[in-house]
């Protein structure tokens, strides 16, 4: 969609104030202040993980009314009206995954509202397939452990898994207590992991 970029708190610190400013939260409000002056808005709060990717949305994009809703407290929104600003039904693969490139997460839906939730992009990616699909062939496990655990550094191509899985562990713990996902593969040494969510939009049609 037109008018997103996403980056992490850190790298928008840098684009904003240059590269000798480090990243804190004072740092990245000053910075997502100055890019609301150029029209972009974002619904992540400045004090998150430094380098947890944060989605900046353009006056130009039809959900930057849904960004400022957000940001004013609401959280349950109509799906037609979501539908219509995505361009895509948000029950769908299409829809659910231009919503997940603005940075929103489908928490869980009712009568024809939708309850949704700001979260880097890659994190809500998954969370958002799983609500419309279950694959029989999963997703990778360790770009399922980086959006949801450790985010890799900037320059590094992979993150690392260390010996014993704790990351895989605390990775399937968020996934499960803060969305509802269960994740048993990632419990295993597979490579590939399914998601299945204990609530999805055909159980609830």
């Amino acid at each position: 969609m037109l008018g997103l970029r996403a980056a992490t708190r850190a790298g928008w610190v840098s684009k904003a104030l240059g590269a000798g400013h480090k990243f804190t939260a004072g740092q990245a409000r000053r910075a997502f202040h100055l890019r609301r002056f150029e029209g972009w808005h974002t619904a992540a709060q400045p004090d998150g993980p430094a380098l947890e990717k944060v989605v900046l949305i353009h006056d130009v994009n039809p959900l930057v009314d849904l960004v400022d809703e957000y940001v004013a407290g609401e959280r349950w929104f109509e799906i037609a009206i979501v539908d219509q600003r995505l361009g895509a039904s948000i029950s769908s693969v299409a829809g659910a995954r231009r919503l997940a490139k603005a940075g929103f997460a489908i928490v869980q839906a009712d009568d024809g509202r939708v309850q949704l939730a700001v979260t880097d992009p890659r994190a809500a990616r998954f969370v958002n397939e799983a609500r419309i699909l279950t694959t029989s062939k999963g997703f990778s496990a360790r770009a399922v452990v980086e959006a949801f655990y450790a985010p890799r550094q900037p320059g590094r191509k992979r993150v690392n898994f260390d010996r014993n899985g704790n990351r895989r562990i605390e990775a399937a713990i968020i996934l499960e207590e803060k969305w509802g996902i269960e994740c048993p593969d990632l419990l295993s040494a597979r490579r590939r992991v399914r998601l299945v969510s204990k609530w999805m939009f055909s159980a609830a049609a």
